[in-house]
C-alpha cells in the first residue's frame, strides 16, 4: 500500500457525515459498492451552500437524487465508477471512519469504489489549494466533479448540468475558503466543550471538570477516544498503546489547525508532541510505522464493539498515578513517560522502528 502523505488530511463535519450517509445508503439498498453517486446524493440531501451551487432549488436537488436512485435500482449506470487505485493513508483512514460509523449488526459493509477514493483524494488537494485545514463540502463536490469518468458526473449529465461550469463556480465560491466545523470525532472539539482550551469557557467550569475527572484527566479521556479513531483509520481491530502515541500527535495537529492551545493549567505538562516532533516523529510517519507493526485487519469490529488492549488501560491508570505522585496534571507528558516505561510495549516498538532512541526521550 502506498503511504504517501497529503498536505490536508482531515474533513469537516458535513463531509464526514456525507461520507457516512453514503455508506448507509449503499447498505440500505444492498448495493455492492459505495460510489461517487452515493456521496453526491448525501451532499444534495444536506443544506450546504456549496450544494446549492450545484442544485440551487429543492426541485433541482430532488430531480438529481431521483436520477441516482433510478439508475441504482437496476444498475443502469454507464460508468462503473472505477479509477486508478488510491491508497493514501488519509483517504483510506477517512473512508474507514465513515464505514465504521455506518456499520450495523448483521449487515456487511460494501467497499468504496476506486472513483470515490480518487475523488476524496482530490477533495483534500482542493482544500490545501484553498488554504483550509480540512476539506469542506465545496472541496468534496470539486473532487467528485474533477473527472467526467464517474457516476457523480453521469448524474449531472442526465440533468443537463454543465460539470465544467459548476466546477469553475465552486472554485471561487466563498465557502471554498472556509474550514467548516470539525467532525464530532475531533478530540480538540471535546476538550473545547469542557473548557480545557485557552480562552474557551466551554460547557463545564475547570473546577467542575477537576471534580468530575481529576486534575487534567479529561485529556486522557480525549486521548483514549482519539486512540480508537486512529485504530479505525488504520484498519486495526484493537486499540493499543501504539494508538495512544498516535493520539498524542493527532491532538497536537488538531489544536494547531484550530489555532488553539490547552489551557495554562495543562499546557506546561503537554509538550510530548513537540518532543516527538523534535526527533522527527510526525503523525504520518508514526501511522506508517504502526502499520509495519500490525497490518490492517480484514474487517473492523461491529459498531459499539471496539476492543481495547489490556496494556492500554494499565498505562492510562499508571500515568494518572504518576501525575498524582508528581503533583502535575494528567496530560501528555506523563502519558509519554509511562508509555516509554514499557520497553516491550507497542508504543516503544513503534518509536524504535522509526529510529528514535527512546532513552533520549525520558
Amino acid at each position: 500500500m502506498s503511504r504517501t502523505t497529503l498536505p490536508c488530511t482531515e474533513v469537516s463535519r458535513e463531509v464526514a457525515e456525507a461520507l457516512t450517509e453514503a455508506f448507509r445508503g449503499a447498505i440500505r439498498r444492498e448495493q455492492p459498492a459505495v460510489g461517487t453517486e452515493h456521496v453526491l446524493s448525501a451532499v444534495l440531501d444536506g443544506d450546504s451552500a456549496a450544494g446549492k451551487v450545484l442544485a440551487p432549488t429543492v426541485r433541482a436537488s430532488g430531480s438529481m437524487m431521483g436520477v441516482i436512485r433510478a439508475k441504482g435500482i437496476g444498475d443502469h449506470w454507464v460508468h462503473d465508477d472505477d479509477a486508478e487505485p488510491v491508497h493514501d493513508l488519509a483517504v483510506t483512514g477517512l473512508l474507514r471512519e465513515a464505514e465504521w460509523a455506518a456499520r450495523r449488526k448483521d449487515f456487511d459493509v460494501p467497499p468504496p469504489t476506486g472513483a470515490l477514493r480518487a475523488a476524496l483524494r482530490q477533495a483534500l488537494l482542493y482544500a490545501d489549494e484553498h488554504g483550509t485545514p480540512r476539506a469542506n463540502t465545496a472541496h468534496l463536490l470539486m473532487g467528485l466533479l474533477h473527472t467526467p469518468q464517474n457516476r457523480a458526473h453521469e448524474a449531472l449529465r442526465e440533468r443537463r448540468v454543465d460539470r465544467s461550469d459548476v466546477l469553475a463556480r465552486l472554485r471561487v465560491h466563498p465557502s471554498a475558503r472556509e474550514p467548516g466545523e470539525p467532525p464530532r470525532t475531533d478530540t480538540a472539539r471535546t476538550l473545547r466543550k469542557m473548557g480545557l482550551l485557552t480562552g474557551r469557557r466551554g460547557q463545564l467550569s475547570m473546577r467542575l471538570v477537576a471534580k468530575l475527572f481529576g486534575n487534567g484527566a479529561p485529556v486522557f479521556m480525549g486521548l483514549r477516544l482519539e486512540a480508537r479513531r486512529q485504530a479505525i483509520r488504520l484498519g486495526h481491530g484493537e486499540v493499543t498503546t501504539a494508538h495512544l502515541l498516535l493520539a498524542v500527535l493527532a491532538l497536537d495537529e488538531q489544536l494547531t489547525a484550530a489555532g488553539e492551545r490547552l489551557s495554562p493549567e495543562l499546557a506546561g505538562s503537554s509538550n510530548a508532541a513537540e518532543l516527538l516532533r523534535s526527533r522527527g516523529v510526525t503523525l504520518h510517519a508514526a501511522a506508517s510505522a504502526a502499520l509495519d507493526l500490525a497490518p490492517a485487519a480484514g474487517e473492523l469490529p461491529r459498531a459499539g464493539e471496539f476492543p481495547e488492549d489490556g496494556a492500554l488501560v494499565k498505562v492510562l491508570t499508571k500515568a494518572r498515578w504518576r501525575a498524582e505522585e508528581n503533583g502535575v496534571p494528567a496530560s501528555t507528558d506523563v502519558l509519554l513517560a509511562e508509555l516509554l516505561a514499557e520497553p516491550e510495549g507497542l508504543a516503544a516498538a513503534l518509536l524504535t522502528g522509526l529510529g528514535v532512541d527512546t532513552d533520549d526521550l525520558v
